[in-house]
């Protein structure tokens, strides 16, 4: 059985690498910004030397910095509702909202991956009742082995059917398969146990369906 401490450390190592990922998606965020400043500041200098406005350009930068902004803010929003899984910050949620909050983490390992994620996550009533950080480490650690059963690219999809604790939530491949024993490695095998929710692959290792026990 894994010990209190093991978990600590797996969930700080969970952050740590949602976080370096977060902060490298907002530096590339203020990188494009800084360069949308200096391309503002030169359209300013044409002006102030009798050049003619491009509204054209000046509406491409403008676009650019309102992309650029709400993709940030995402980002954000996401270390937030994380946050907000934990402790006495902790806020009520459904399990198609935790999904849907797994797939925002996990877009850019997605994305590194060229595995291309969908997440099809229809809240329904009922909010989950359990550990909700430990289920969104273990919905992430099943697109990882989804990401890892297609080391040349491909499609991965998070599916959650149902709220409360009457949920399923499917994970499908389409290349490559789940190993027979993924639901049995240790990671995986821990936090079932913990959340009190059974895994299994089907459909000759092209699906992983989570649900919890009875």
């Amino acid at each position: 059985m894994q010990s209190s401490d093991d978990d600590n450390t797996d969930g700080a190592v969970f952050i740590a690498k949602v976080a370096a990922a977060a902060a490298h998606d907002l530096n590339n965020c203020l990188a494009v910004l800084g360069e949308q400043g200096g391309l503002v500041a030169d359209l300013a200098w044409m002006m102030q030397n009798g050049r003619p406005l491009d509204p054209a350009r000046l509406a491409a930068v403008a676009e650019g910095v309102k992309r650029h902004v709400a993709r940030a803010g995402a980002i954000t929003a996401g270390l937030s509702a994380l946050a907000h899984t934990l402790g006495a910050q902790r806020e009520s949620a459904t399990p198609a909202c935790l999904a849907a909050l797994c797939g925002t983490l996990f877009a850019r390992f997605a994305d590194r991956a060229r595995v291309r994620l969908t997440v099809c996550a229809a809240d329904e009533a009922g909010d989950f009742d359990g550990d909700q950080f430990g289920f969104v480490r273990l919905l992430f650690a099943c697109l990882e082995g989804a990401v890892a059963c297609q080391p040349d690219g491909g499609e991965a999809s998070l599916a959650v059917a149902g709220g409360g604790g009457e949920f399923t939530v499917t994970v499908r491949i389409a290349g490559g398969a789940f190993p027979r024993d993924f639901a049995s490695a240790p990671q995986i095998a821990a936090l079932c146990r913990d959340l009190r929710l059974t895994a299994n692959v089907t459909e000759a290792g092209k699906a992983l369906h989570i649900a919890p026990a009875r």
